[in-house]
């Protein structure tokens, strides 16, 4: 497939016109007792405070998030989008409270998310050049950002841990049928999957 650019200029971040803030997302229950509090999430300045709480309590990895990363070489791959694992080397000269932790910029949720489809896409074939596949990341970056676009839940909740933060997950007891090659696989980590399992089930992400 081609691409051509709508909202973003090659070499510059898909950020670069997207103004950023510092928010606090708080829920109470009815009586006024605290559900979730969350300090310094990066957000953009037009997001209301809603989608704010939505992607914080929701959408936010909360634990396994390496402070440090290095990337995993591939020689089919653009370098630019090798997927991420723990900087085992870089983690140790860290307190062990910081090795690891949440995910805290909106950012982080829209890279992983934009990354891993293209990083898919690009192990499928589907892109015509390597342009393409950085034009296709860096459109649904900004647009994702913009509110321009977005994926069901199960998307937002599992996609791309593996290839930004190289989390892995033991299976959910859940077999999948894969039609071509037709083969049975067993249990398997959410955030490793490409499937057309509609939004109602959470088991393995979708990408439309």
């Amino acid at each position: 497939m081609r691409f051509e650019r709508r909202f973003t200029k090659a070499g510059v971040s898909p950020y670069a016109d997207i103004e950023f803030r510092m928010a606090t997302s708080e829920i109470r229950n009815p009586d006024g007792t605290t559900v979730f509090h969350m300090t310094d999430v990066e957000v953009p300045r037009s997001w209301s405070q809603v989608a704010t709480d939505i992607i914080a309590q929701k959408y936010f990895r909360k634990a396994g998030v390496p402070a440090a990363l290095k990337a995993v070489e591939e020689s089919t791959i653009p370098s630019w989008l090798w997927r991420k694992v723990a900087d085992e080397k870089a983690l140790e000269a860290l307190p062990k409270a910081k090795r690891f932790g949440s995910e805290t910029s909106s950012k982080q949720v829209f890279d992983r998310l934009a990354g891993t489809w293209t990083y898919w896409g690009y192990k499928g074939g589907y892109f015509d050049q390597e342009e393409d596949a950085q034009i296709f990341y860096d459109e649904m970056r900004y647009m994702l950002a913009r509110q321009m676009a977005a994926p069901n839940s199960p998307q937002w909740f599992n996609t791309g841990l593996h290839w930004a933060y190289g989390i892995d997950s033991p299976g959910q007891g859940i077999s999948m049928w894969i039609s071509k090659p037709a083969i049975l696989c067993g249990p398997t980590a959410p955030m490793n999957i490409r499937s057309p399992m509609p939004a109602s089930s959470r088991a393995y992400p979708t990408i439309w």
